[in-house]
C-alpha cells in the first residue's frame, strides 16, 4: 500500500492531481475501469464521507482566492448541501462549537442550530462553520461576538 503511494506520488512528481491518475487496467482506477458513474469506496481517502471533497473544494478556494482579493463565487445550492454536511459532522465539530448560537444564511434558505443568531451570506457562515474567521466581517447578529471567539 505505501508502495504504491510513494510510487504514485513519485510517478505524479510529488502533484496530487498527477498522482491519481492510474493505468486504466489497474483496481482502483477511476471511473472508466469500472463503468462511468459507479466510483469505488476507496476512491475516497479512509474516513471521510462523500461531501467532504465539495466542503473541501468550496472552503480551500476561499482560502486563497480571499487573501489575494479575488472574488471567487460559490453556487447557493453547493453551499447549502456542504454548510449541512459541516454542521453534522464531527470532524468539522461545527454543531458543538456553535451551541448556544443559531447560524442563519440570509442568500439561501439554511439556518441551524438554537440561541443567538449570528446571520449572513452561506459563503461566510461556511468558512465560520469549519473554523475560519475570514467571513467574521460579513456577518452580523447579537451572536456574532460569541462566534468570533470560538473561532479565534
Amino acid at each position: 500500500m505505501w508502495t504504491d503511494a510513494c510510487g504514485g506520488a513519485l510517478r505524479g512528481r510529488y502533484s496530487a492531481a498527477s498522482a491519481a491518475v492510474r493505468p486504466a487496467g489497474r483496481e482502483g482506477t477511476g471511473g472508466h475501469a469500472r463503468g462511468a458513474g459507479r466510483p469505488a469506496a476507496r476512491d475516497r481517502p479512509l474516513g471521510t464521507q462523500p461531501p467532504d471533497p465539495l466542503v473541501d473544494m468550496l472552503v480551500h478556494g476561499q482560502d486563497i482566492a480571499r487573501p489575494l482579493g479575488r472574488p471567487r463565487e460559490m453556487p447557493a445550492p453547493a453551499v447549502a448541501a456542504a454548510l449541512d454536511h459541516a454542521w453534522g459532522s464531527s470532524f468539522y465539530g461545527a454543531r458543538k462549537r456553535f451551541a448556544g448560537l443559531r447560524l442563519r444564511a440570509t442568500d439561501p434558505d439554511w439556518s441551524a442550530g438554537e440561541g443567538e443568531e449570528v446571520r449572513g451570506p452561506a459563503a461566510d457562515l461556511l468558512l465560520l462553520a469549519t473554523g475560519r474567521p475570514a467571513g467574521l466581517d460579513a456577518l452580523d447578529g447579537p451572536g456574532v461576538t460569541q462566534a468570533a471567539a470560538r473561532v479565534g
